[in-house]
């Protein structure tokens, strides 16, 4: 959380910036690198730490938000065993694998899938 004293530095730096000489800026091109760099450092702890935790957490005006991994069925792949007049019920322009796995009764549990990885955004709320 930003103090007054901060904000106040924060509002000269940006009222001398028509004044400022090369040197100056320069100055304050440097600082805000580190203040980024320093930043990103922080960010990059805060979402190790929330997949850890693998739950959502919120400080005064900090939200980490975690997310699991989304799960993406294969079913062509399971579905390419059905009898063929199965396949051909649902084929239109492109086959609907997920209608023929239904169809042919495959059980979701027999359909693999591929899994994302779970992942973590940190904003100002």
């Amino acid at each position: 959380m930003e103090t007054m004293s901060e904000h106040m530095n924060e509002q000269r730096i940006i009222m001398t910036t028509m004044d400022m000489g090369p040197t100056s800026l320069a100055k304050v091109m440097l600082d805000w690198e580190e203040a980024y760099r320093r930043e990103q450092c922080l960010r990059a702890v805060i979402e190790k730490s929330v997949l850890h935790l693998g739950k959502t957490q919120n400080v005064g005006n900090v939200r980490a938000s975690y997310y699991r991994g989304r799960k993406t069925y294969d079913y062509e792949r399971v579905g390419k065993d059905a009898p063929e007049e199965v396949i051909q019920r649902h084929e239109i322009v492109r086959i609907d694998w997920k209608a023929v796995c239904e169809d042919a009764g495959v059980s979701i549990d027999e359909v693999p899938y591929s899994q994302s990885e779970p992942g973590v955004t940190v904003k100002l709320v």
